[in-house]
Protein backbone atom coordinates (compact mmCIF):
# COMPACT_ATOMS: atom_id res chain seq x y z
CA UNK A 1 0.00 0.00 0.00
CA UNK A 2 1.26 3.46 -0.91
CA UNK A 3 1.11 5.93 1.97
CA UNK A 4 0.19 9.60 1.37
CA UNK A 5 2.82 12.15 2.24
CA UNK A 6 1.75 14.57 4.97
CA UNK A 7 0.35 17.79 3.46
CA UNK A 8 1.40 20.08 6.29
CA UNK A 9 4.86 21.46 7.04
CA UNK A 10 7.52 19.10 8.32
CA UNK A 11 9.11 19.83 11.72
CA UNK A 12 12.09 21.35 9.91
CA UNK A 13 9.80 23.56 7.81
CA UNK A 14 7.87 24.60 10.93
CA UNK A 15 11.13 25.75 12.47
CA UNK A 16 11.93 27.72 9.30
CA UNK A 17 8.46 29.31 9.41
CA UNK A 18 9.01 30.38 13.01
CA UNK A 19 12.37 31.87 12.07
CA UNK A 20 10.81 33.75 9.13
CA UNK A 21 8.01 35.13 11.30
CA UNK A 22 10.55 36.27 13.91
CA UNK A 23 12.53 38.07 11.20
CA UNK A 24 9.32 39.65 9.92
CA UNK A 25 8.21 40.82 13.37
CA UNK A 26 11.64 42.32 14.09
CA UNK A 27 11.50 44.36 10.87
CA UNK A 28 13.99 42.34 8.79
CA UNK A 29 11.66 42.35 5.81
CA UNK A 30 14.10 41.29 3.08
CA UNK A 31 15.36 38.31 5.06
CA UNK A 32 11.83 37.27 6.00
CA UNK A 33 10.69 37.61 2.40
CA UNK A 34 13.52 35.38 1.19
CA UNK A 35 12.60 32.74 3.77
CA UNK A 36 8.87 32.86 2.94
CA UNK A 37 9.58 32.46 -0.78
CA UNK A 38 11.91 29.53 -0.12
CA UNK A 39 9.24 27.81 1.97
CA UNK A 40 6.52 28.44 -0.62
CA UNK A 41 8.47 26.36 -3.16
CA UNK A 42 7.70 23.35 -0.96
CA UNK A 43 4.40 24.59 0.53
CA UNK A 44 2.74 26.49 -2.35
CA UNK A 45 -0.73 26.30 -0.81
CA UNK A 46 0.23 27.44 2.69
CA UNK A 47 -2.15 30.33 3.35
CA UNK A 48 -0.20 31.76 6.28
CA UNK A 49 2.99 31.98 4.22
CA UNK A 50 1.15 33.68 1.36
CA UNK A 51 -0.53 36.15 3.71
CA UNK A 52 2.73 37.00 5.45
CA UNK A 53 4.45 37.49 2.10
CA UNK A 54 1.60 39.73 1.01
CA UNK A 55 1.95 41.78 4.20
CA UNK A 56 5.65 42.33 3.48
CA UNK A 57 4.76 43.63 0.03
CA UNK A 58 2.27 46.05 1.63
CA UNK A 59 4.86 47.14 4.20
CA UNK A 60 7.30 47.88 1.38
CA UNK A 61 4.66 49.90 -0.46
CA UNK A 62 4.39 47.32 -3.25
CA UNK A 63 0.61 47.31 -3.17
CA UNK A 64 -0.02 45.66 -6.52
CA UNK A 65 2.37 42.82 -5.65
CA UNK A 66 0.69 42.42 -2.28
CA UNK A 67 -2.75 42.30 -3.87
CA UNK A 68 -1.67 39.53 -6.24
CA UNK A 69 -0.23 37.46 -3.39
CA UNK A 70 -3.32 37.87 -1.17
CA UNK A 71 -5.52 36.97 -4.15
CA UNK A 72 -3.56 33.69 -4.46
CA UNK A 73 -4.30 33.01 -0.80
CA UNK A 74 -8.01 33.78 -1.25
CA UNK A 75 -8.21 31.50 -4.28
CA UNK A 76 -7.16 28.66 -1.99
CA UNK A 77 -9.60 29.69 0.74
CA UNK A 78 -11.92 32.65 0.02
CA UNK A 79 -13.27 32.70 3.59
CA UNK A 80 -10.39 34.32 5.46
CA UNK A 81 -11.65 37.43 7.29
CA UNK A 82 -8.19 38.73 8.22
CA UNK A 83 -6.80 38.27 4.72
CA UNK A 84 -9.89 39.94 3.29
CA UNK A 85 -9.36 42.92 5.60
CA UNK A 86 -5.74 43.27 4.45
CA UNK A 87 -6.88 42.90 0.85
CA UNK A 88 -9.44 45.65 1.38
CA UNK A 89 -6.77 47.92 2.90
CA UNK A 90 -4.57 47.53 -0.18
CA UNK A 91 -7.48 48.17 -2.53
CA UNK A 92 -8.34 51.28 -0.52
CA UNK A 93 -4.78 52.56 -0.84
CA UNK A 94 -4.95 51.85 -4.58
CA UNK A 95 -8.18 53.95 -4.70
CA UNK A 96 -10.26 50.95 -5.81
CA UNK A 97 -12.86 52.01 -3.31
CA UNK A 98 -15.98 50.23 -4.53
CA UNK A 99 -14.16 46.89 -4.65
CA UNK A 100 -12.61 47.53 -1.24
CA UNK A 101 -16.09 48.07 0.18
CA UNK A 102 -17.27 44.72 -1.20
CA UNK A 103 -14.24 43.01 0.34
CA UNK A 104 -14.81 44.54 3.79
CA UNK A 105 -18.46 43.50 3.63
CA UNK A 106 -17.36 39.94 2.85
CA UNK A 107 -14.98 39.96 5.84
CA UNK A 108 -17.76 41.23 8.11
CA UNK A 109 -20.22 38.64 6.81
CA UNK A 110 -17.71 35.94 7.81
CA UNK A 111 -16.88 37.61 11.13
CA UNK A 112 -19.74 39.87 12.30
CA UNK A 113 -17.77 41.09 15.34
CA UNK A 114 -14.82 42.27 13.24
CA UNK A 115 -14.43 45.81 14.60
CA UNK A 116 -11.31 46.59 12.54
CA UNK A 117 -13.10 45.74 9.28
CA UNK A 118 -16.01 48.02 10.25
CA UNK A 119 -13.56 50.83 10.98
CA UNK A 120 -11.69 50.34 7.69
CA UNK A 121 -15.04 50.15 5.89
CA UNK A 122 -15.80 53.56 7.41
CA UNK A 123 -12.62 55.00 5.88
CA UNK A 124 -13.70 53.84 2.42
CA UNK A 125 -17.22 55.24 2.87
CA UNK A 126 -15.64 58.53 3.96
CA UNK A 127 -13.50 58.59 0.80
CA UNK A 128 -16.65 57.89 -1.22
CA UNK A 129 -18.23 60.95 0.49
CA UNK A 130 -20.90 58.75 2.10
CA UNK A 131 -20.43 60.44 5.44
CA UNK A 132 -23.57 59.23 7.20
CA UNK A 133 -22.79 55.64 6.20
CA UNK A 134 -19.21 56.11 7.42
CA UNK A 135 -20.50 57.27 10.82
CA UNK A 136 -22.72 54.21 11.05
CA UNK A 137 -19.75 51.95 10.29
CA UNK A 138 -17.61 53.61 12.97
CA UNK A 139 -20.48 53.35 15.46
CA UNK A 140 -20.72 49.61 14.80
CA UNK A 141 -16.94 49.26 15.32
CA UNK A 142 -17.20 51.11 18.64
CA UNK A 143 -20.21 49.04 19.73
CA UNK A 144 -18.12 45.90 19.24
CA UNK A 145 -14.96 47.41 20.72
CA UNK A 146 -15.83 50.29 23.11
CA UNK A 147 -12.18 51.27 23.65
CA UNK A 148 -11.43 51.57 19.92
CA UNK A 149 -9.51 54.87 19.89
CA UNK A 150 -8.90 54.89 16.11
CA UNK A 151 -12.62 54.46 15.35
CA UNK A 152 -13.49 57.31 17.73
CA UNK A 153 -10.86 59.47 16.01
CA UNK A 154 -12.08 58.73 12.48
CA UNK A 155 -15.66 59.27 13.62
CA UNK A 156 -14.60 62.70 14.89
CA UNK A 157 -13.08 63.57 11.50
CA UNK A 158 -16.38 62.82 9.75
CA UNK A 159 -18.33 64.86 12.31
CA UNK A 160 -15.93 67.78 11.72
CA UNK A 161 -16.67 67.62 8.00
CA UNK A 162 -20.39 67.60 8.79
CA UNK A 163 -19.77 70.71 10.95
CA UNK A 164 -21.09 68.87 14.01
CA UNK A 165 -18.29 70.30 16.09
CA UNK A 166 -19.51 69.53 19.60
CA UNK A 167 -20.07 65.90 18.63
CA UNK A 168 -16.66 65.80 16.93
CA UNK A 169 -15.03 67.16 20.07
CA UNK A 170 -16.73 64.48 22.15
CA UNK A 171 -15.48 61.78 19.77
CA UNK A 172 -11.89 63.09 19.90
CA UNK A 173 -12.11 63.20 23.70
CA UNK A 174 -13.12 59.52 23.70
CA UNK A 175 -10.20 58.65 21.41
CA UNK A 176 -7.78 60.47 23.75
CA UNK A 177 -9.35 58.90 26.85
CA UNK A 178 -8.53 55.47 25.42
CA UNK A 179 -5.11 56.55 24.07
CA UNK A 180 -3.71 59.57 25.97
CA UNK A 181 -0.70 59.78 23.63
CA UNK A 182 -2.83 60.05 20.49
CA UNK A 183 -1.14 63.17 19.10
CA UNK A 184 -3.18 63.47 15.90
CA UNK A 185 -6.42 63.21 17.91
CA UNK A 186 -5.20 66.02 20.17
CA UNK A 187 -4.33 68.04 17.07
CA UNK A 188 -7.79 67.59 15.54
CA UNK A 189 -9.38 68.28 18.90
CA UNK A 190 -7.54 71.61 18.81
CA UNK A 191 -8.97 72.36 15.36
CA UNK A 192 -12.51 71.66 16.58
CA UNK A 193 -11.96 73.94 19.57
CA UNK A 194 -10.62 76.70 17.29
CA UNK A 195 -13.68 76.37 15.08
CA UNK A 196 -15.80 76.69 18.23
CA UNK A 197 -13.85 79.91 19.07
CA UNK A 198 -12.38 78.28 22.19
CA UNK A 199 -8.83 79.36 21.44
CA UNK A 200 -7.35 78.98 24.93
CA UNK A 201 -8.52 75.36 25.10
CA UNK A 202 -7.22 74.77 21.59
CA UNK A 203 -3.78 75.94 22.71
CA UNK A 204 -3.80 73.38 25.53
CA UNK A 205 -4.66 70.64 23.04
CA UNK A 206 -1.90 71.66 20.63
CA UNK A 207 0.60 71.86 23.49
CA UNK A 208 -0.27 68.32 24.54
CA UNK A 209 0.19 67.11 20.94
CA UNK A 210 3.58 68.86 20.79
CA UNK A 211 4.62 67.34 24.14
CA UNK A 212 4.04 63.92 22.55
CA UNK A 213 5.68 64.82 19.22
CA UNK A 214 7.91 67.87 19.40
CA UNK A 215 8.40 67.84 15.60
CA UNK A 216 4.68 68.06 14.83
CA UNK A 217 4.90 70.96 12.36
CA UNK A 218 1.15 71.29 11.82
CA UNK A 219 0.52 71.49 15.57
CA UNK A 220 3.09 74.30 15.90
CA UNK A 221 1.47 76.07 12.93
CA UNK A 222 -2.08 75.78 14.30
CA UNK A 223 -0.83 76.90 17.68
CA UNK A 224 0.39 80.05 15.94
CA UNK A 225 -3.07 80.59 14.42
CA UNK A 226 -4.72 80.30 17.84
CA UNK A 227 -2.22 82.74 19.34
CA UNK A 228 -2.90 85.20 16.50
CA UNK A 229 -6.63 84.99 17.19
CA UNK A 230 -5.82 85.83 20.81
CA UNK A 231 -3.75 88.85 19.61
CA UNK A 232 -0.56 87.29 20.99
CA UNK A 233 1.45 88.00 17.87
CA UNK A 234 4.96 87.68 19.33
CA UNK A 235 4.15 84.20 20.64
CA UNK A 236 2.52 83.30 17.33
CA UNK A 237 5.79 84.16 15.56
CA UNK A 238 7.66 81.71 17.78
CA UNK A 239 5.22 78.94 16.81
CA UNK A 240 5.43 79.74 13.09
CA UNK A 241 9.22 79.81 13.27
CA UNK A 242 9.22 76.40 14.92
CA UNK A 243 6.87 75.00 12.25
CA UNK A 244 9.11 76.37 9.49
CA UNK A 245 12.26 75.00 11.15
CA UNK A 246 10.69 71.53 11.03
CA UNK A 247 9.18 71.97 7.55
CA UNK A 248 11.23 74.55 5.59
CA UNK A 249 8.87 74.62 2.58
CA UNK A 250 5.78 75.36 4.73
CA UNK A 251 4.33 78.13 2.55
CA UNK A 252 1.18 78.76 4.60
CA UNK A 253 3.25 79.15 7.77
CA UNK A 254 5.42 81.80 6.03
CA UNK A 255 2.26 83.58 4.91
CA UNK A 256 0.66 83.70 8.35
CA UNK A 257 4.01 84.62 9.86
CA UNK A 258 3.90 87.57 7.49
CA UNK A 259 0.43 88.48 8.80
CA UNK A 260 1.71 88.44 12.39
CA UNK A 261 4.67 90.63 11.45
CA UNK A 262 2.33 93.00 9.60
CA UNK A 263 0.16 93.31 12.72
CA UNK A 264 3.33 94.17 14.66
CA UNK A 265 4.16 96.86 12.05
CA UNK A 266 7.37 95.04 11.10
CA UNK A 267 6.60 95.51 7.43
CA UNK A 268 9.97 94.76 5.84
CA UNK A 269 10.10 91.45 7.71
CA UNK A 270 6.49 90.76 6.76
CA UNK A 271 7.31 91.33 3.10
CA UNK A 272 10.27 88.95 3.33
CA UNK A 273 8.03 86.29 4.89
CA UNK A 274 5.38 86.67 2.16
CA UNK A 275 8.19 86.40 -0.41
CA UNK A 276 9.26 83.09 1.14
CA UNK A 277 5.67 81.81 0.98
CA UNK A 278 5.48 82.71 -2.71
CA UNK A 279 8.91 81.19 -3.42
CA UNK A 280 7.63 77.86 -2.10
CA UNK A 281 4.22 78.24 -3.80
CA UNK A 282 4.33 80.65 -6.76
CA UNK A 283 0.53 80.41 -7.22
CA UNK A 284 -0.25 81.37 -3.63
CA UNK A 285 -2.79 84.12 -4.33
CA UNK A 286 -3.43 85.02 -0.68
CA UNK A 287 0.29 85.53 -0.02
CA UNK A 288 0.56 87.65 -3.17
Amino acid sequence: MQHKKPSGPTPKQNKMIQEAVALHQSGHLDAAETQYKKLLKYLPSNIDLLNNLGMIAFQKGLLEDGVRIIERSLQINPNQPYSLNNYGNALKDLKRLDKALVIYDHAIALKPDYAVAYSNRGLVLHDLDRLDDALQSYDLAITIKPDYAVAFFNRGIVLQELNQLDEALESFDCAIAHNPNYAVALFNRGIALQDLKRQDEALVSYDRAIDINSDYADAHYNRGLALQDLKRQDEALVSYDRAIAIKPDYAVAYSNRGNALQDLKRLDEALASFDCAIAHNPNYAVAL
